[in-house]
């Protein structure tokens, strides 16, 4: 079965969806600034158009244009009060270009929803925490639909949103969504840039800090939140005391002043229409409201004088709308704002409670048709290493970010490596910002091909630095590097990002780097035990034209298995391993013990039961913010070596973002162990200090 087929549209003909529509939900649509590749960049950005609705030079000048006008506001101080804390936070425009919105069947599409789970999800990456200027611009074809979400700190108006897609929307009906898109940035930065020079009102459809706390004070809120924040007493939730009536008339009077004009504001930010506000909810708040406005304008505050029933109904009646109107608005209404504060949480008006669409047996029938195809697709045959493949083996579709090229015929094209091993061949890297293709020089990045011990040819890399290093411990040393399960040679060549080449110079010594076989355009299919074979015959073929080099393997996520797996043998001239974001085994992966001891017999990428044979010394590399493979397992691993040195946790890095080149300390840290920890550089230290001590002998002697 083709792994990119739908299992459900081979099992079951009858419920077929065209292809060529690409469907998202706000959970499975990418995030560009963490998978650029599959939003069709080489680089994080702030555009992603997974499904390629606009085309490359198209979406090359959309990101140029989004990155052009952030920086335009890159100087201006945000005068919004929850970014008091961060005034250098600016704005942040994100534009999610999308074929269609996936849906429950018989469930209207919800643009919407959909742009404000988005937004909520990418806010959670960035954690924005208080200070929220994040727009998302979600343009779906097939629906039809534009929708822009602005964070409450940008102070651009729904207003404002809109006008700007009135302006454009001749270009959204002719298909022009690029030049769409940029109409509509443009006018959301001058709207920006507006906002914040000059102090305006926000109208947006509900701002709680016009009424609430400061977030500063927010953080400080405990037991008393209204009191601490500095609000009228007639916002207290315990009830107050009434004493001598005749001696706080004026304050009861000002209270309710106060109190009216506080319900008035947060009414108008909800909305007036019983849509935008539970019905319970308005009866509630408008009998407080006239309660107060009619003691108010009767001039029955002037009246109490004593403490009569007639009064004590009165202001007992008061005083229980009062109670009632805090406590189910006003109340609810600060914690959503407190929550929302301390988790960056998108903040919304309370509504009536919606029953959600019931589905119904058609619907509950496909569901179930559609899983027990995936658990035909993923568990049929039950051979532990197809269920492997097809679970851990994601390469990127042939030709979508490089091709092989005679030197002597550049337009000719094979199937693969094994078409033209005997023939000097180059690399042409497609630029997938710009689709423009790329080739690297002869100097920077040399091709060979590789077999393996299962008859499987492999494309290899060999990238050559601009300068070696003067010390001899790293000239010495060569890196060969594994990579990720989701990657080929072509990603990691892209021109305009940290790519292999830079890894040369940054290290100063040979990289070498390889596709797995069925990656790119080596030969043969994906598998553990095939993945095992191509380090192998890799690091052989090294140690054979370069025998005077000794090797340091380097793995990046299931590449540290392949790194694990071979260095467990401790082959001749192996120098150290570098693991980043290993982990201990497939299984474990899934479960909450990473260190468990006993290993199932259907488990797969058992590191956890080979790293311990590794003799040579060893650095662990893992993001503490990883999702994918938790530090728990780099941890475990670390745990169970023979010879490590301290490992590197990096503060704030993902499973994503922890090459990127955004956390330099990492490559620092590599060097460092190219330097002075692994084999070569140890014994070229102990070389050093025995030659200084015999020298110093001999001229003591003399």
């Amino acid at each position: 079965m083709h792994p990119k087929l739908d299992p459900i549209l081979i099992l079951f003909p009858f419920l077929f969806i065209s292809p060529s529509v690409a469907q998202f939900t706000s959970q499975t649509y990418p995030d560009p600034r963490l998978d650029p590749f599959s939003c069709r960049l080489a680089l994080p950005s702030q555009v992603c158009d997974p499904s390629a609705i606009v085309s490359d030079e198209e979406r090359s000048r959309l990101v140029q244009r989004v990155n052009q006008l952030h920086s335009l506001t890159s100087g201006i101080k945000n005068t919004s009060p929850s970014c008091a804390l961060m005034p250098d936070r600016n704005l942040e425009i994100i534009v999610a270009i999308i074929d269609k919105i996936g849906s429950v069947p018989g469930v209207p599409i919800d643009i919407e929803k959909f742009a404000n789970n988005l937004k909520r999800r990418y806010q959670n990456f960035q954690d924005v925490g208080m200070c929220d200027t994040t727009v998302l611009i979600v343009n779906s074809r097939q629906d039809r639909q534009v929708f822009t979400v602005a964070g409450r700190d940008a102070k651009i108006s729904k207003d404002t949103l809109k006008s700007a897609f009135e302006r454009n929307i001749g270009h959204f009906k002719t298909g022009r969504y690029a030049l769409g898109l940029e109409g509509m940035i443009e006018v959301i930065v001058a709207a920006y840039s507006n906002a914040h020079i000059v102090q305006v009102p926000t109208p947006e459809a509900f701002r709680p800090t016009d009424f609430m706390p400061s977030p500063a004070a927010v953080s400080a809120v405990e037991s008393q939140p209204f009191r601490a924040a500095g609000l009228p007493n007639s916002v207290q939730p315990a009830k107050r005391p009434f004493p001598a009536f005749n001696s706080i008339q004026e304050n009861i009077e000002e209270d309710d002043k106060i109190w009216v004009s506080i319900l008035q504001q947060a009414m108008a930010r909800c909305g007036q229409n019983d849509a935008d506000l539970p019905k319970h909810v308005r009866a509630v708040v408008e009998e407080a409201m006239n309660i107060s406005l009619k003691l108010i304008s009767d001039s029955r505050y002037n009246k109490i004088e004593e403490e009569t029933e007639q009064n004590k109904e009165v202001l007992g009646s008061r005083q229980k709308a009062w109670d009632t109107a805090t406590n189910e608005f006003i109340r609810p209404l600060f914690q959503k704002y407190r929550n929302s504060v301390l988790s960056g949480a998108t903040q919304t008006c309370p509504r009536e409670p919606v029953a959600e669409n019931q589905p119904g047996c058609c619907d509950v029938f496909i569901d179930l048709l559609r899983a027990c195809g995936l658990i035909c697709y993923v568990a049929c045959p039950p051979v532990p290493s197809i269920v492997t493949r097809k679970l851990a083996f994601h390469p990127p579709e042939k030709g979508m970010t490089y091709r092989i090229a005679l030197k002597s015929d550049p337009e000719k094209r094979f199937k693969n490596i094994r078409g033209c091993r005997d023939e000097p061949v180059q690399l042409v890297v497609r630029n997938i910002s710009n689709g423009a293709d790329y080739i690297h020089s002869e100097k920077e990045v040399e091709v060979f091909s590789v077999t393996t011990a299962n008859n499987n040819d492999l494309v290899c890399i060999k990238c050559t630095p601009d300068s070696y290093s003067s010390n001899p411990s790293v000239s010495d040393q060569v890196v060969l590097f594994c990579q990720p399960n989701s990657s080929d040679l072509g990603g990691f060549l892209q021109p305009s990002s940290m790519n292999f080449v830079t890894y040369a110079n940054v290290f100063e010594t040979d990289f070498y780097a390889f596709d797995y076989s069925g990656y790119g355009f080596s030969s043969g299919t994906q598998g553990e035990k095939n993945m095992y074979a191509d380090i192998r015959a890799v690091y052989d073929k090294i140690r054979e034209t370069r025998p005077d080099k000794k090797i340091v393997v380097m793995g990046y996520s299931i590449g540290t298995t392949a790194a694990v797996d071979l260095a467990s043998s401790n082959p001749e001239g192996l120098a150290g391993v570098v693991l980043i974001a290993p982990f201990t085994s497939g299984l474990r992966l899934f479960s909450s013990k990473p260190d468990k001891p006993d290993t199932c017999w259907a488990d797969s990428f058992t590191s956890f039961d080979k790293v311990n044979r590794i003799e040579t010394r060893v650095l662990i590399c893992h993001g503490d913010l990883d999702e994918v493979i938790p530090l728990a397992h780099g941890m475990a691993l670390y745990e169970k070596l023979k010879n490590p040195v301290p490992p590197l946790i990096v503060h704030g890095a993902n499973h994503h973002t922890i090459l990127s080149g955004k956390y330099i300390h990492v490559f620092t840290r590599i060097a460092g162990f190219l330097r002075h920890e692994t084999l070569v550089s140890c014994r070229s230290i102990e070389v050093d200090s025995q030659q200084t001590s015999s020298k110093k002998k001999t001229e003591s002697e003399e």
